[in-house]
């Protein structure tokens, strides 16, 4: 089989954008601009007044809530711990103007890859499935490649596991099931080792996955590790599972079985687009119980300092830890019809530009190791922490757009270094 250019160019793709999403967490959304917004106090005094029911002139978070009944709960207390300087779960109207007065500090194309995110780690996840199928199909030893993949899974365990330590320290037990999208790949690839040999059962796999992870939304459960958190189980694997779908039969099925696959995948995206504007599969439903969009789901850690070493060197001090509650999103069941699509998509893209596609291969390099890219871009994301002191270092537009074009480009010369050791060897 030769090389899948269009493969490689959508991991590329998914690795642009997971750096881009990264980055952006370099620097707050918004920041400061008084001069600019003086005409705000007036309007939002008789806002204020209307909502301190108790006469307080500080709002609590129930008497917050008036003000944005229109809103879901999730972005209310999202708003309302962000006015909230103090801590004091109290907020005064200083505050509130304070908050109001803010201007964007991201870049917006930057401010719209956070809003999409998902799309981002499905395509990871979807091109797991589908690597897995397309190295079997290269691969010159078949005996020994269960093993080699068993082998790497341990290994971005291990990454993961590591990784987690330095940035959260000891948290029990989210080190070992909290690792983010490491986990996520490392668990798929477990699980579509089998899948990958007998594509069939991947069809079977999906099916119980996808209406299990259904049920859950619906019932508003949600469970650390299998459908929520940092890397939940049910959500990343059932596009990886997709992934050894598609890739079967883009890569290996017949012309008609290939015309109803895109058939299918664009019904897809026909059907979600009518049952919701694009946006709302990335955003928090109204309805708590609603099965699309974001679920928030809150971990607690106990944490010192900035990082997970500073939290390690309290713990063997003695030092009091102080809790910490971080809250991760995830996808839902319903999302994933789009995703797949999409992601489907994004494949297609590149595929029909036929040797267009072949012709830009220098500019795939960073997709065709993609998981030593990843490696390495978090560890450019954590030194930007560490050198500057800060887990937000930048302030304006241009530093962070700097820094998303210096990581990227660090990112090629790795992968250009790496292709030419390869081929001296």
């Amino acid at each position: 089989m030769s090389r899948d250019h269009a493969l490689d160019a959508t991991r590329t793709f998914a690795i642009w954008f997971m750096i881009l999403c990264h980055v952006a967490r370099l620097i707050y959304k918004r920041g400061y601009q008084f001069a600019l917004n003086e005409d705000i106090f007036p309007r939002m005094r008789p806002i204020f007044s209307k909502a301190d029911v108790d006469g307080s002139n500080a709002l609590n978070r129930e008497e917050f809530s008036t003000i944005f009944h229109n809103s879901s709960e999730s972005t209310i207390s999202t708003i309302f711990n962000s006015c909230d300087a103090n801590q004091d779960r109290l907020l005064s109207f200083k505050e509130l103007i304070v908050e109001n007065m803010r201007i964007p500090l991201r870049p917006s194309y930057m401010e719209f890859s956070l809003d999409i995110e998902p799309l981002c780690q499905a395509l990871f996840m979807t091109m797991v499935g589908v690597s897995m199928l397309y190295s079997l199909n290269l691969t010159r030893k078949p005996e020994r490649w269960n093993r080699s993949q068993f082998r790497r899974a341990g290994e971005l365990y291990a990454i993961g596991f590591v990784f987690f330590i330095v940035q959260y320290g000891i948290q029990w037990p989210w080190m070992f099931v909290g690792h983010g999208i490491l986990l996520s790949i490392s668990s798929a690839i477990v699980l579509c080792v089998p899948l990958v040999r007998n594509v069939r059962f991947a069809y079977l796999t999906f099916f119980g996955l996808w209406t299990t992870l259904l049920t859950l939304n619906i019932l508003d459960i949600r469970i650390g590790f299998i459908n929520a958190g940092n890397g939940p189980f049910m959500p990343h694997v059932i596009l990886a599972v997709f992934g050894v779908i598609a890739g079967g039969v883009l890569m290996k099925g017949n012309r008609t079985h290939q015309k109803w696959f895109v058939g299918v995948m664009a019904g897809f995206l026909l059907i979600s687009l009518l049952q919701l504007d694009f946006m709302q599969y990335f955003i928090y439903p109204e309805d708590t119980s609603a099965p699309y969009g974001r679920r928030d789901y809150k971990a607690t850690y106990e944490v010192l300092g900035s990082n997970g070493l500073e939290q390690i060197w309290g713990m063997i001090q003695g030092e009091e830890l102080r809790s910490s509650v971080k809250t991760y999103y995830n996808y839902t069941a319903t999302s994933i019809p789009l995703l797949m699509s999409l992601c489907t998509g994004v494949y297609l893209f590149f595929r029909t530009l036929g040797t267009l596609t072949e012709k830009m291969a220098p500019l795939w390099a960073i997709g065709r190791h993609s998981l030593g890219v990843y490696i390495l871009h978090l560890i450019l994301i954590s030194l930007c922490t560490i050198v500057f002191g800060s887990l937000r270092p930048f302030e304006s537009a241009l530093e962070i757009n700097m820094a998303f074009v210096v990581i990227v480009l660090i990112c090629y010369g790795y992968a250009f270094f790496k292709e030419k050791n390869l081929g001296n060897r």
